[in-house]
């Protein structure tokens, strides 16, 4: 079966409105009764869960990607973001600071466009010493390499090729179409867009390394245009995290399948 983007109308995406809708509506009931709560209390409250949701989704984002943080020092690096104060606290590993850096811009400068260069100071945060692990990667900007960038599950010796992205020489102009389609705002709601423009990422796959990172960044950029510092309160890498393998699941489906984007949208929604 061809990947979607092999598919002669690729980003010429479409799904069920309908179907879409029922989804939507639940999630701005819920919405609603979360923005309830949050107005009976006092702004020390709100704060405290604001660090809260804050620090949990800097956790899952490191599990998604196999690490372990020092919850203090963690706590110390969030409140400083919060409060503007300077704090005496532990030192946060440079790339950590890097991803609440990268978690704290989408969030507060949402209302700025999503640009090339946003996107590749995004990855590059995440690899200031320009290594992955023990691998040298190109870091703040694109992908360069001949050979195709594939998605692999399994072992050693019994690997399985789940998805391959486009070719680096394609990437700058998918990254273009992508740029162009949310600069035009053609979905209105920002759950639909944030679906979209989250797959849509994840299948160009633009960097060696961080993709799922920047890719999550998105979708919280995408949630704080329509809620503001409020989304910061929405969990998406938690999220991702309890159910990831029903997160690979349709996301694969979504890459390999037609451009309905139907089910992958309710899923993500849901």
């Amino acid at each position: 079966m061809k990947a979607s983007r092999q598919l002669s109308q690729w980003s010429s995406f479409t799904f069920d409105r309908h179907q879409i809708s029922a989804e939507v509506a639940l999630t701005r009931r819920a919405q609603g009764r979360l923005e309830g709560k949050l107005a009976a209390l006092g702004f020390d409250t709100r704060q405290e869960l604001v660090a809260e949701a804050w620090l949990q989704e800097t956790i899952s984002t490191a599990a998604n990607e196999g690490e372990r943080l020092n919850l203090q020092a963690m706590r110390s690096s969030i409140a400083r973001r919060l409060t503007g104060t300077q704090q005496d606290s532990l030192a946060t590993p440079r790339h950590i600071d890097g991803l609440l850096d990268i978690m704290d811009d989408a969030i507060t400068n949402a209302r700025a466009p999503l640009t090339h260069e946003r996107l590749q100071g995004w990855q590059a945060a995440l690899f200031p010493t320009g290594f992955s692990g023990m691998t040298a990667i190109r870091v703040g900007a694109y992908r360069d390499h001949a050979e195709p960038m594939q998605i692999v599950s399994g072992g050693i010796g019994g690997e399985t090729i789940r998805y391959e992205a486009p070719l680096s020489a394609a990437v700058a102009a998918e990254m273009n179409c992508l740029l162009d389609w949310l600069k035009a705002l053609q979905e209105q709601d920002a759950f639909v867009q944030a679906a979209i423009a989250h797959f849509w990422l994840e299948a160009i796959h633009p960097f060696e390394d961080g993709n799922g990172c920047v890719g999550r960044a998105v979708i919280d950029f995408m949630l704080a245009r329509d809620a503001g510092e409020q989304s910061r309160l929405i969990r998406i890498s938690q999220c991702l995290l309890e159910n990831r393998n029903a997160y690979y699941e349709e996301l694969n489906q979504a890459q390999r399948g037609s451009l309905d984007m139907t089910q992958w949208i309710a899923w993500f929604i849901a």
